[in-house]
């Protein structure tokens, strides 16, 4: 009808090239072209059946893994780590070894078992299910590396306790002698000593050195003064192992030629003890000294220092092991993390497309 408005329509494309009308209707009311734009014209809602929805690139279809999950694998196991790890290593097993691994097999019994036994129940469970409502779990990854961790843990504070700390409780528990000189004492006066430090005026007799052969050269000196004469009881008597030949007096062990040394560390090795007694009884008919009741020493500067360094080494391998097993476990969480989120089950329709 003449007059009557027709409403427009745009035709015209990029140039002016004609459109096809249905595009245009596609394109602002739901259709095919929707997808180009981000969002419905006029405030229309999504959730009409016109509007089907392009998922953002950023976003997976995956299901999501658990948060919480994630960090408990990472904290427990290396806790677990460091509590028995501790345990190992200091004095509680040194003097309660009984408590101590009374501990860790109650950390064991606490942590392994329960998450193993939460697996094996989710693999039976996983039998049952269908490949869409199988959901990975972390049970058997969190019982394995709890496991590994109590493995580790036990393996490395044994050579820490052997390496370092027992030296150091042994040693602690006996006493401590200051400004000693050998001639002024026998060995009986000193038997509970652990360390001494000796007077500036004391060093070793290498011309009265033995060493007696075994599978082992056990090497001896006397611990001497500038007050010691021939009828001194030598009691007191550095060694050392493959440190001289045993023909001849050339004692050259540990701390022989360094003019600080002037302290010793009672030898604890019970093994090497009665070899050591030999060697001291052919010092006495080589050389015609006399003993009362001989005492072992490991020669060297300062005893009482040379304890503090090894609780210093102690420590320092605890802190070390401790740091290695977060890596190691922030790792294998962040492997085990893309391992799940690969072989999670896909999400169905509404997970991807719904509010």
């Amino acid at each position: 009808m003449w007059g009557a408005k027709t409403p427009y329509v745009d035709t015209t494309g990029y140039g002016g090239a004609p459109i096809d009308p249905k595009q245009v209707m596609g394109r602002y009311l739901g259709g095919s072209d929707i997808m180009r734009h981000h969002g419905a014209p006029y405030g229309m809602s999504f959730h009409l059946p016109c509007f089907h929805r392009s998922p953002s690139i950023f976003r997976t279809n995956k299901r999501r893994l658990n948060s919480m999950a994630i960090l408990i694998n990472l904290i427990v196991p290396w806790l677990l780590f460091c509590a028995v790890f501790w345990l190992c290593s200091f004095s509680l097993r040194y003097s309660a070894p009984w408590t101590c691994w009374s501990l860790v097999a109650l950390l064991f019994v606490l942590t392994v078992m329960p998450f193993t036994i939460a697996w094996w129940a989710g693999k039976l469970r996983r039998e049952k299910q269908t490949e869409a409502e199988y959901t990975p779990m972390w049970y058997g990854f969190l019982a394995a590396t709890c496991f590994l961790a109590v493995v580790a843990g036990i393996l490395l504070g044994t050579v820490n306790m052997y390496s370092h700390s027992s030296k150091i409780y042994e040693v602690e528990h006996l006493a401590t002698y200051k400004n000693i000189n050998p001639a002024s004492f026998v060995g009986e006066q000193m038997v509970d000593a652990g360390r001494i430090t000796f007077n500036d005026k004391t060093h070793l007799d290498i011309t009265k050195s033995v060493g007696f052969k075994d599978s082992d050269l056990y090497c001896v000196a006397p611990i001497v003064s500038n007050t010691t004469t021939k009828d001194s009881y030598l009691d007191f008597w550095a060694v050392g192992t493959n440190c001289c030949s045993g023909t001849q007096p050339d004692f050259h062990c540990a701390g022989y030629d360094d003019p600080k040394s002037v302290g010793g560390l009672r030898l604890l090795d019970e093994a090497a003890r009665p070899f050591y007694r030999l060697a001291v009884q052919q010092a006495e008919a080589t050389y015609k000294v006399k003993t009362h009741k001989p005492i072992f020493f490991v020669w060297g500067p300062d005893p009482i220092a040379y304890t503090e360094t090894m609780k210093h080494a102690s420590v320092t391998m605890f802190e070390t092991g401790a740091l290695g097993a977060l890596c190691f476990q922030t790792f294998a969480v962040i492997c085990a993390t893309l391992v799940f989120a690969k072989a999670g089950p896909w999400r169905d329709n509404m997970d991807i497309h719904g509010p």
